[in-house]
């Protein structure tokens, strides 16, 4: 391999393969328009939801539309503030997983290149996936996080926070390990 620093960059594009993925398919939706959402607005709502699901995956609690859009509502009455009628929670929490996170059930796949094995790698991006549960007599579908969701929600927060390292001491230790002396010593 020609550059080292190439090494793995398949696994480096995973994130921005879900990034791509999140603002590609909550940017283009113009339906976020009619609840007076604007793109960084609706990506945050997306984020949140996602908070939310991977907090119901965490202590293995059903996460089912009614409650995604219980959980938009008291979002929007605390904080957004947006003039959103009782009755369209549900159809927004519908678009919100279905159309945008599940992608209307089609696979979104991310070409990236894997330098090592010298060729194209393709990244299927599924945040999150369904299953049939039964709440009471009826079976509903309850939403819950991939390995991939977790992956790169918890890349969000969770890692820097539990590594309880700065970007800047990494940064010194990769300069050290790279030999590169004059600027471990301008970061230290």
């Amino acid at each position: 391999m020609t550059y080292d620093f190439l090494k793995d960059f398949h696994r480096r594009a995973e994130i921005v393969a879900i990034v791509d993925f999140i603002t590609t398919r909550v940017s283009r939706k113009t339906r976020f328009r009619e609840y007076e959402l604007d793109a960084a607005e609706a990506i945050n709502l997306v984020m949140l939801v996602l908070c939310f699901i991977m907090e119901k995956s965490l202590v293995e609690e059903a996460c089912t539309k009614n409650d995604v859009a219980g959980f938009i509502r008291r979002l929007n009455v605390d904080y957004l503030k947006k003039s959103i009628p009782d009755e369209e929670y549900l159809n927004i929490s519908d678009y919100l997983i279905k159309d945008c996170l599940q992608n209307s059930g089609v696979p979104h796949y991310f070409i990236t290149y894997d330098f090592e094995a010298a060729r194209e790698e393709k990244i299927n991006v599924r945040l999150i996936d369904d299953r049939r549960v039964l709440m009471g007599n009826e079976s509903v579908y309850s939403y819950y996080m991939t390995p991939q969701g977790y992956k790169f929600m918890f890349n969000t927060l969770e890692i820097e926070d539990a590594m309880k390292v700065s970007i800047e001491q990494f940064k010194l230790g990769l300069s050290i390990k790279k030999r590169n002396f004059n600027a471990a010593r301008n970061n230290a």
